[in-house]
């Protein structure tokens, strides 16, 4: 009887740690909204707020995407260029964000929050239980928690000396800024880090299981964030390598384990392979998006009191031949990240910034073993602890209250007039989304955000040739085409639709309603819209 009210008494402490956990975890995420919020209420009368205050211009993508996904659409067609072109199977994940939306019937950007922010609480709960299984010990996991889901760098220093180190401009580095930014970075990183330990575990258990559980995680990867691919399989390989040569010796269970891991993958990147570089037009998408990193002491900057932490952490690794905290095993795989990824931000590869993503989750785990193992002692740890995550809060907090106030005067596009809104409205009820909308690049981007509709051009990835459409717009709208070639261009790429909003009324003062090929069919003060006629 004694034993079951043990197990029945550890099987309650085990759901109230669960629930402690989970409640934090979507505290710290759902803190994210309170700028949102802010920029939403302080919306000046006649205009309203966009929703996105991260990098607009992608911000605005993932919602374009969610558009396609509302529509039951499962075949991707970029809506930021004008050609036309085949569907392809990716960026699933926001087309499925955008089906759940129109299922249960709420605007597309509030799914996209509320998607924010439980993957948001779903990575601070993986970093938990990681650190929990990791270190065998609550304190150092709550430790863990906390340093990764509040710590930042040096950035909210450096800028105001002019310079923005990756902490203030890379979200993805960061944890409570990935959160900040989009639903995929917080999910992708989740997705690696339980691939990583669940590796771990086949590693050290030799049981199967752990390493098809890292497959599939591997192959849900490829639909949300497929570059992290590139960080499972380089950690994992360089791991295993230096286990068999100071072994002297292969282990060919644990290269079962590595096929295992690579052999479920492989579908879904073959999928995205065919997907981006057999599509002539997803192809040329492909070689503009490119992320380069940016110098290695930005990283330091924006890693700050945790790079030196980790680094702790690193030498208490490297000298101590006895486990310390850790396993010998997870000992190896700490170490071999914290050395890949450097690595691998300066290889010759189109996406190298997006490679410090998760990156974070590491430096933390090494940070708490660095605290442990050289900073605290018994008597000083908790008030120690708390000191030092306060110390390495103040970047996050800069970042979440300057993108909220970054300027009084409320900046198009994160705000619209009502005019501009009425506008967007009129072309998602009174056009089809195939129809090709012409408008200056910023209005461009917002369009397949909020309407629907296809545009010439509208993000400087996503539009192929984006920089000749840039040019050809600017000709366009500032007077560089007499009206026979304005026709001939409207004609040439298809446009069914011209917006002419503010701004492109800032270029010139343009009558579009002089033009014997464009129909008026939709204006107010702010915004008219005109049909291509033949």
């Amino acid at each position: 009887m004694s034993v079951e009210n043990g197990k029945g008494r550890e099987g309650t402490q085990r759901w109230r740690r669960l629930v402690v956990v989970a409640v934090c975890a979507l505290l710290v995420a759902g803190s994210t909204l309170l700028p949102y919020l802010y920029a939403y209420v302080v919306a000046p009368a006649g205009t309203q707020f966009g929703g996105i205050l991260v990098n607009p211009q992608d911000g605005y993508s993932y919602l374009a995407k969610m558009q396609e996904g509302a529509r039951e659409q499962w075949d991707f067609r970029l809506p930021y260029t004008s050609e036309d072109h085949e569907g392809v199977f990716v960026f699933t994940f926001y087309l499925a964000l955008g089906r759940l939306s129109s299922t249960l019937g709420l605007p597309l950007v509030v799914t996209y929050h509320l998607a924010r922010v439980l993957f948001g609480a779903f990575l601070l709960v993986t970093i938990f239980y990681v650190a929990l299984s990791l270190f065998r010990h609550a304190g150092r996991a709550w430790a863990c928690f906390a340093i990764a889901a509040l710590s930042s760098g040096f950035g909210w220093l450096t800028s105001l000396f002019g310079h923005l180190p990756s902490d203030m401009m890379v979200p993805e580095s960061v944890t409570y800024a990935a959160i900040f930014a989009n639903p995929h970075f917080p999910l992708g990183i989740g997705l690696l880090v339980i691939a990583l330990f669940a590796m771990l575990k086949a590693i050290e258990q030799q049981k199967v299981r752990f390493a098809i559980i890292a497959g599939l995680l591997g192959l849900v990867q490829t639909f949300i964030q497929p570059f992290l691919i590139v960080t499972i399989f380089a950690v994992t390989v360089v791991w295993l390598l230096g286990r068999w040569l100071a072994q002297r010796c292969i282990d060919w269970r644990e290269v079962g384990y590595l096929g295992l891991l690579v052999g479920l993958t492989l579908p879904g990147l073959a999928n995205d392979y065919v997907a981006l570089y057999m599509n002539p037009i997803l192809r040329e998408w492909s070689s503009q998006n490119l992320t380069p990193s940016p110098p290695p002491y930005d990283y330091l900057l924006g890693y700050g009191l945790l790079a030196a932490l980790a680094a702790l952490g690193v030498a208490q690794l490297w000298r101590s031949r006895k486990p310390l905290f850790v396993s010998p095993a997870a000992r190896q795989l700490l170490l071999v990240w914290v050395f890949v990824t450097p690595f691998l931000l300066y290889v010759p590869f189109g996406l190298q910034r997006r490679l410090i993503t998760g990156f974070h989750v590491d430096l933390a785990l090494l940070a708490v073993i660095g605290f442990y193992g050289f900073v605290a002692t018994r008597n000083t740890r908790k008030g120690l602890l708390a000191v030092l995550v306060v110390a390495m809060v103040p970047s996050n907090l800069f970042l979440a209250t300057f993108l909220a106030v970054r300027d009084g005067s409320h900046p198009y596009p994160l705000y619209l007039t009502e005019g501009e809104a009425s506008a967007i409205r009129w072309l998602s009820e009174n056009s089809s989304h195939r129809d090709t909308v012409l408008a200056l690049d910023t209005t461009g981007n917002i369009i397949p955000a909020l309407a629907g509709n296809r545009v010439f051009y509208g993000h400087p990835f996503e539009t192929v040739r984006a920089e000749e459409k840039m040019d050809l717009l600017g000709e366009f709208f500032a007077g560089g085409m007499d009206p026979e070639e304005e026709r001939q261009f409207l004609l040439k790429y298809g446009i069914a639709l011209v917006y002419y909003g503010r701004s492109e009324r800032e270029l010139r003062p343009y009558d579009p309603a002089a033009r014997q090929y464009l129909r008026s069919v939709f204006e107010n003060g702010d915004v008219a819209i005109f049909r291509v006629t033949n």
